[in-house]
Order: C-alpha cells, then structure tokens, then sequence
C-alpha cells in the first residue's frame, strides 16, 4: 500500500506563486541568507561580518559578474526600524544596487523583513518576491526562506517580533545564540524535505542558520563516513588497516567537536526518511557566524556550499585553512566544502523518486 504524502499547505502555495527565471547554464549564482542588518550597535548581528560580507560581495561575485539572491531575513525589521537600518548601512545597499543595475539582483523575503511586502510596501527598493522558481542547468530549484514550512512562524510571528522588540533587543540577546531549538529546526527542515521529495525538485533555503549539502549537516556526514570506514575495515587488505584506522580516529576528533558545539541539543534522526537521503535540500547558512559565513554557489553545472571566514580568526579545522583560497587584498579566504554535479542531482531525482 502506497504511503500517503501529507502536503504543507503554506509550502504549496509559496510554490504555485514563486516568481519564475530562467538563467543560462553558464550563468553563476551567489545565495545568500540571514544577514539580520540592524542599526550597527551591539545588538546588531550582522555588525561582526558586515564589513567582510561587502567586501566579498563587491570583489568577488560583482566583479566576476555573478547573479546574487538574498534569500530571505536581510534586515531585521522584528528589531531595529527600516530608516535606522538603511542609514547604517548604505554602503551595503549601494553594493545591492550594483548588482541590481546589473540585473544581477533577486530579494526574497523572509519572516524577519516580511514588512517589506506589507506595510512597508510603499518603501521597496528593489522588486521583493515571496519565492523564486529558478530554472538553470535542466533542474528547476524551489527557493525560498524556509519559514514557510512552520506553522508555528506563519501563525505566530508577530508574537515573536513583540519578543525579540521588546525583550531580546533590549536585553542584547543576539540571533545565533539559541536560533528557536534545534528540535523546530529538524521538523521545519523535515517539512521542507518532504515537500521537496513529494514535488521531485531541489529546494534551497535558509532561515535555521544550519548549513545542509544534500539533506546534511556536517555532523550527518562524519557519521556516514565513520559508519563507511568502519564496515570497510574487514574487507579491507591488512597493509589499509592503518590508514583507515587513521581516519576512523580524525572523524572521531571531528564528531566529538561537532557534539561538544552542539550544546543544545541535536535531535538523533535525520531529516530524511529510510536508508537514502535524497539530495533535494540544501540550506546556505547564515552571514552572521562567529568564526565566517556560508553561502551556495550554483557554477559551471556544480552546486557548492561555500565558507568565507576572517584568516585572522582561529578556525576549529585545520583544513579548512589548508584547503581555502585567499580574495587578494583582504583578509578573506574561501573554502568550498562540498560541491556535486547537478547531473548526478538530477539523476537522484529521477532514479530515487519515480
């Protein structure tokens, strides 16, 4: 008996009413989210990265001519009024308009800067868009903040804008700290997972703060290959053992950093079901991490999950250092840290689902 698939309302009408493009298989693509402006004082989130975030933007994708979606949560309108905002941060908006100029610009809302679609219509700068339904190398990808997936956010975010206005902002708590939990992160990912397994398509989006690389996080991924090495090691010839057991013990290292960070609390099951996590759901992260900031980049038929960080500031991996590319004239490196084929996406689409 065929399994019944449950649809999350909201998600099929941000579907049936995202805005359509179309771009050319050797056209790139920058996707970024939650960068959280605020008024540039302590409680501002973004205040840390600002200066970083602009810079990439100007000397790396404007300059190669890349497309940038900002998807969803740019201003922090549940904190700081948009005049406060804009006025800070005007050479960031100027840098927006280059691309705009450009035709290179796509905004997209999300729950936090949702006022910029309602009463605050009449002061759009650049066209706002619910979601995006982007075509590109023969794959549509659904785009959208992800808190269309939560029922909680789309019944109750005025409750939660009174909240972080009147509690959290005078009380300088800040947006990474304990981002909801990762309880009603897993279940609004599970959502957007479903939804996207259900409708056969690639959705991207941001809003948990939690970068995913084909229904991942990092920590799923040492698990898998943990799991991997360990059933390997028997059918492995004797002169391997030692290498494998090298690596058994380094992702080891990495699970216990990635547990002991965890201190909230990560639910034990995926957000995919059975043995296979189809790789329709990516998330690029946020712009306001303590140590960088990732992004998703679609380029030359690859997706990549993208990490910028300060080569000043300490990083927990090694490798991440070793393996990243330096911007001349900054400070600034970036790390690819996964990529894929969009061919082999799209062959998991079509191979796993029908």
């Amino acid at each position: 008996m065929k399994k019944k698939v449950l649809i999350n309302p909201s998600l099929e009408h941000t579907y049936k009413n995202a805005h359509p493009l179309n771009l050319n298989d050797d056209e790139n693509i920058a996707i970024f989210s939650d960068f959280h402006m605020g008024n540039g004082k302590g409680n501002d989130d973004f205040l840390k990265n600002g200066e970083m975030v602009e810079t990439i933007l100007r000397q790396y994708y404007l300059k190669k001519d890349w497309h940038l979606i900002l998807n969803g949560d740019i201003e922090e309108l549940q904190k700081f009024t948009l005049h406060k905002i804009r006025e800070r941060w005007k050479s960031m908006y100027d840098c927006f308009k280059d691309f705009f100029d450009k035709n290179r610009l796509i905004k997209i809302c999300g729950n936090h800067d949702g006022k910029l679609l309602l009463e605050l219509s009449q002061h759009q700068i650049f066209p706002l868009y619910h979601a995006l339904n982007l075509k590109w190398n023969n794959q549509e990808f659904f785009i959208y903040h992800g808190h269309q997936s939560s029922a909680f956010y789309n019944q109750f975010n005025r409750i939660i804008e009174f909240g972080l206005h009147y509690i959290a902002k005078p009380l300088g708590i800040k947006n990474y700290a304990d981002r909801d939990n990762k309880w009603k992160k897993h279940k609004l990912e599970k959502q957007s997972y479903q939804f996207s397994e259900y409708k056969k398509i690639v959705s991207l989006i941001g809003h948990t703060h939690r970068p995913l690389f084909e229904s991942q996080s990092r920590k799923e991924v040492v698990k898998y290959n943990i799991e991997y090495l360990l059933r390997t090691y028997r059918e492995a010839s004797e002169d391997k053992h030692p290498k494998i057991k090298k690596k058994i013990r380094k992702l080891k290292n990495e699970l216990d950093e990635l547990t002991k960070d965890d201190k909230y609390g990560e639910p034990s099951k995926s957000v995919y079901s059975g043995e296979i996590a189809v790789p329709c759901l990516f998330n690029s992260g946020c712009a306001i991490g303590k140590r960088g900031i990732t992004c998703l980049e679609l380029s030359r038929g690859k997706i990549a999950l993208t990490y910028w960080f300060d080569r000043n500031i300490p990083q927990k991996r090694s490798k991440i250092l070793k393996k990243s590319v330096p911007l001349e004239g900054t400070d600034y490196n970036r790390a690819v840290l996964k990529e894929d084929e969009i061919s082999y996406i799209s062959d998991c689409l079509e191979l796993f689902l029908n």
